[in-house]
């Protein structure tokens, strides 16, 4: 009997802190995928991944995930920490980046010891990631190289990038040598091949003839000498995936130095005609035509492409430029895209939808960018079909029985670098990625009974007993067996104490003001540098960071100081933290809140019983302000409030 074989792309969008999320899907699909490697019998299907990709924190996830998998699997549970089952994956995410307190390696995020360097590179101290990363890859080189069925001989990793520097392009048109409109394309790419993680076949017509960097043999990850380092290869490996994930300014970019064949011979993911996109090549300047190199430095390839779903599309089409198969009775190929930000992006109100002036424009700008990039259109409006068997979305869902609560994710807060804040986060996210990922597997995760592509063995979704929906009938893609029976829990809802957070706002206090005059002395001298140093100085940076953080963990019930309180209590408190303003209104604060200001007025009522809120009294207007804590003057002739 001819093999079934059913192919699953993986595609991991950008996340910040929230890839601890992402590492725990992962973390329990492979969990899945052994388990049923051990029940399958030969004329069960195999379920196969021959593409990989990731943006940002999904590439990290992509780029250790996948060599975890191929490892041997020597989970070292420690006492209260996350169930796992990809050790390093784990490590990376869970023990080791963290703002205030060392694990996997030595070091924190806020710590000094970049700042020893000539440059400042990131606002954060990035030397922690490398540390992360080679001590990853040395984990891995330790362990057993295991050759799975679910991978086959090659397979392809795209990592998204936000070249800086852009690669050049002209659209010619009749009228001489320099006619055309030209461009710069600052979305990049790193393709990787590795080659020996698995058994299985796999021809990708599209990958195949995208030109990647040389292919890596996972033989050759092996454990360096005492004192010594990664092999090169590996080294600019851990650096491309570093690069995906360099958030800008937040932490530090990566310069590279590549050949231009990289981009003369770059299949792109297009439905536009093969023979057209052969003829799309970059139009390097003459200065450099003749040197075949060209350097680079990018950033967070989440800037420009955070979902890089089409680049696994693609990669799994069976036939280029053919789409792959929707229909769920026919389909033999899917992409599981795994996004950890469910939550919307921030919508203006009304009232703040009518400000219009220069510092309102110049704020909204980057974020206006950023939700535009990420707009797809395509992918949305297939999203709509329920019959659409091609693509598949695992997205943060946690629910208290069930009910499912309003915030999913604990690392959500602070735009995403909130789970730096507390391991607790980390650990939540990972047990909640791994809880959702078998809640998908078990109760979604499925195509017709009578798909010839899957084996039923008499099993049909759900799984799990559960009283949570189901795709009710349908055939498993990846039947549940084993360990990956086992309900996965998930911890209660983590929070930290106000002390934590001041700890915190002290150490980045301690940063900024190392950071600032460094960086600043590079650029002024004479009086501007004296006169800036000077209002450096004054500023309140402690206070602020306070503030700012403290607000966001009240606003999503992460503060144990405050976790009795209802929503429209937390949404009160949290507005009248806002280190923008030493007061509010109550006006302002239904403004900030979208609560009706009747509500307001009562919650306020109720905070000042519980002396957590303050009431100030204008000298000049007599308006009635609020805050947490006293802030700035009370009886200032103009307070800064809202």
């Amino acid at each position: 009997m001819a093999e079934k074989n059913f192919y699953i792309g993986f595609a991991s969008a950008g996340a910040i802190s929230a890839g601890a999320y992402s590492a725990g899907v992962l973390d329990f699909l492979i969990l899945a995928l052994d388990e049923w490697a051990k029940e399958r019998k030969e004329d069960d299907h195999q379920v196969v991944i021959p593409v990989f990709s990731g943006a940002s924190a999904g590439s990290i996830t992509s780029a250790i995930g996948m060599l975890a998998a191929a490892r041997e699997k020597k989970p070292n549970l420690k006492p209260g920490e996350a169930e796992h089952y990809l050790q390093t994956l784990y490590d990376c995410w869970v023990s080791g980046p963290d703002l205030n307190v060392s694990g996997y390696v030595a070091g924190t995020l806020l710590s000094l010891s970049d700042l020893e360097d000539d440059e400042v590179f990131s606002l954060l101290n990035s030397r922690l990631l490398d540390d992360i990363a080679e001590q990853a890859f040395k984990d891995l080189a330790g362990l057993k190289r295991e050759a799975p069925a679910y991978f086959p001989q090659r397979v392809h990793l795209y990592m998204t990038q936000t070249n800086t520097r852009g690669v050049p392009y002209r659209i010619k048109f009749d009228g001489g040598k320099d006619s055309g409109y030209h461009m710069l394309c600052h979305a990049d790419r790193a393709h990787y091949v590795i080659e020996g993680l698995g058994t299985a076949s796999f021809v990708s017509k599209w990958a195949d003839a995208d030109q990647a960097f040389l292919p890596l043999n996972a033989d050759a990850l092996k454990t360096p000498t005492v004192g010594g380092t990664l092999p090169s290869v590996w080294k600019d490996y851990s650096q491309h995936t570093l690069a995906s994930g360099a958030f800008p300014i937040g932490l530090k970019a990566r310069f590279f130095d590549v050949s231009k064949d990289h981009y003369e011979k770059r299949r792109w993911p297009s439905s536009i005609e093969a023979d057209y996109l052969d003829k799309v090549q970059p139009d390097w300047p003459d200065a450099s035509t003749g040197d075949n190199n060209y350097s680079y430095t990018a950033i967070d390839g989440g800037v420009i492409n955070n979902h890089p779903f089409e680049y696994t599309r693609y990669s799994l089409m069976k036939d280029y430029p053919e789409r792959n198969e929707r229909n769920p009775e026919y389909a033999d190929r899917t992409v599981i895209m795994v996004n950890p930000f469910p939550e919307p992006p921030d919508f203006a109100s009304d009232q703040e939808a009518k400000k219009y002036d220069l510092l309102t424009i110049l704020l909204r700008l980057f974020p206006t960018l950023l939700n535009q990039n990420r707009f797809k259109f395509e992918e949305m409006v297939l999203a709509l079909d329920d019959e659409t068997a091609s693509r598949w979305l695992i997205s943060p869902r946690r629910y208290v029985g069930e009910a499912l609560q309003k915030h999913g994710i604990a690392c959500g807060l602070l735009g995403g670098f909130g789970g730096f804040v507390d391991r607790a986060f980390r650990e939540h996210d990972y047990e909640l990625g791994r809880k959702n990922c078998q809640d998908f597997l078990s109760r979604w995760f499925g195509v017709d009974s009578g798909n010839k592509h899957v084996s039923t063995k008499n099993i049909t979704l759900p799984q799990l007993q559960s009283g949570l929906p189901s795709n009710e009938g349908k055939a498993p893609i990846i039947p549940l067996y084993g360990k990956a029976r086992d309900p996965v829990a998930v911890r209660p809802w983590p929070r930290i104490s106000k002390r934590k957070v001041r700890d915190i706002a002290e150490m980045a206090e301690l940063r900024l003001k190392k950071l600032v005059p460094k960086l600043l002395s590079k650029h002024l001298n004479g009086p501007k540098w004296f006169a800036v140093r000077s209002l450096f100085a004054l500023a309140n940076i402690k206070d602020t960071v306070y503030y700012a953080c403290l607000a966001d963990l009240t606003r999503r019930d992460q503060c144990t100081d405050f976790k009795d309180l209802t929503d429209p209590q937390r949404k009160v408190l949290a507005a009248c933290m806002n280190p923008s303003y030493d007061y509010l209104t109550p006006n302002g604060i239904a403004e900030d809140t979208g609560l009706a200001i009747a509500v307001v007025n009562d919650v306020i009522r109720e905070l000042l019983k519980k002396k957590l809120l303050y009431k100030f009294r204008g000298v000049i207007n007599r308006k009635e302000l609020y805050t947490y804590e006293p802030r700035g003057k009370f009886y200032d002739t103009n307070p800064k409030y809202k």
